[in-house]
């Protein structure tokens, strides 16, 4: 088996040659290559875009057929210069929400070569995994090739909400905001005009409402629902893995970090561990999902008094000793992964997790939070120990306690992974701080 680091490398390597070779202008400050200079507005200042998604897999493959097609139109189009930069483009966390899939973009201009420049890359590219790209209109379903109306060269700005955007020119010669979540302004006719969408169906329309978005990314979202079976609905966390979102090197992808995240929390709630009861586990349409119980609870960092904090921080030990005794590495423990229910500490956010028994090779966890050895290590519990001493750091931060447990988290933050002191072990020495 090829080692994760070297897949990786030799991905780097075949995304820059072929950026090399079909798009030789950079752009300062810039993580675009063009095939040729943007400056120019030979190409009119709006018009159709197209965005071709893909995988950090399938990112060489869509670059490699799609570039012929792209040069024979002659249109100005652009991709990142680096898989670094794919992948953070792919997060959502880094470029922003509405960039996820925009491996690709082409500048196509008017209507009629936009059309005909979409669908010769569908026939190029069918079959190719891709993300939906949010807000675009998606050529069919399936398809990789996603447009939007909007601006090339934005002819000024207009206020939105208190904020300056860029804007558009109507027909009429009015400035409006061309809006990201807009893919076809009214006044401009669909390139392919679709059938009104069928009304939802199965346990996302009578089951389960999503009322209100927690966080959004590539992979998925998490949702604040209501259990529709009771009465009165009952309040539960909707998680959502998608198809193609985030995909790693090793294939798995948003969809199958979800359906994991479900066999973790069913063996950590038997073995006793403090995590959200799993209510459901289902697949709809391309995506994965799992309902949880809701948890009341401030987050750690909240928690006002020293007494508290010191109660706290014995609970995060005593929730990584847990799911270190029921055979996980959690690999994802920080202070928004936690919460300071009022029954105890309770751990969220499990996705991530692997068997002690058979570590898992390719890299996950969250920055200011991983080891020196990280990312490519086996050694998950040690990995656990350190993030753990992370979060203890900040909770204790301020607070007066004995040498014993500074030095415990001192331990745990230490370089050598054999030197970091088991969870249980700090889990007793912060027991001893707190009084009943």
């Amino acid at each position: 088996m090829i080692a994760p680091k070297d897949v990786i490398a030799a991905a780097e390597q075949e995304w820059r040659g072929l950026v090399a070779e079909h798009l030789p202008h950079a752009a300062p400050e810039s993580i675009w290559r063009f095939s040729r200079p943007s400056s120019s507005r030979a190409d009119g200042t709006q018009g159709w875009k197209l965005h071709v998604s893909a995988t950090s897999r399938s990112a060489a493959d869509v670059l490699r057929r799609a570039a012929p097609v792209l040069a024979e139109m002659s249109v100005l189009w652009k991709a990142p210069g680096s898989m670094v930069d794919i992948r953070r483009l792919n997060s959502g966390l880094f470029y922003g929400y509405p960039q996820i899939g925009k491996v690709i973009t082409a500048y196509a201009g008017d209507a009629d070569r936009a059309r005909s420049l979409a669908r010769r890359l569908d026939a190029e590219l069918r079959g190719v995994p891709g993300p939906r790209v949010p807000f675009d209109r998606r050529l069919r379903p399936g398809s990789v090739v996603h447009y939007r109306y909007g601006a090339f060269h934005p002819a000024g700005q207009v206020e939105v909400d208190g904020a300056q955007v860029d804007a558009l020119i109507t027909p009429d010669g009015q400035l409006r905001p061309d809006r990201r979540a807009e893919a076809v302004p009214g006044w401009v006719e669909d390139l392919f005009p679709a059938a009104p969408p069928e009304p939802p169906r199965g346990p996302l329309a009578g089951t389960y409402l999503a009322y209100e978005s927690i966080a959004q990314r590539g992979k998925g979202g998490t949702y604040l629902a209501l259990d529709l079976r009771s009465s009165p609905a009952g309040r539960v966390v909707l998680k959502e893995g998608r198809r193609h979102g985030e995909t790693d090197f090793d294939g798995r992808d948003g969809r199958d970090r979800v359906a994991h995240e479900a066999r973790v929390l069913a063996e950590l709630s038997a073995a006793g561990v403090p995590v959200p009861a799993l209510l459901d586990s289902f697949a709809w349409e391309e995506n994965h999902y799992i309902v949880m119980e809701h948890l009341d609870g401030p987050g750690l960092l909240e928690l006002p008094s020293e007494r508290e904090r010191v109660r706290a921080a014995a609970g995060v030990a005593g929730v990584v000793a847990g799911i270190h005794a029921a055979g996980w590495a959690w690999r994802d423990c920080k202070a928004t992964n936690l919460i300071a229910a009022p029954d105890g500490v309770r751990a969220i956010d499990l996705e991530g997790a692997c068997p002690i028994s058979d570590p898992d090779p390719w890299p996950w966890g969250s920055p200011g939070h991983v080891p020196p050895e990280w990312p490519f290590t086996t050694l998950v519990v040690e990995q656990d120990l350190y993030a753990l001493g992370a979060v203890l750091r900040q909770l204790l931060d301020g607070i007066s306690v004995p040498a014993e447990v500074n030095g415990l988290v001192a331990a745990l933050l230490g370089d050598d992974p054999a030197e970091r002191p088991p969870a249980a072990a700090v889990q007793d020495a912060l027991d001893g701080q707190c009084p009943s």
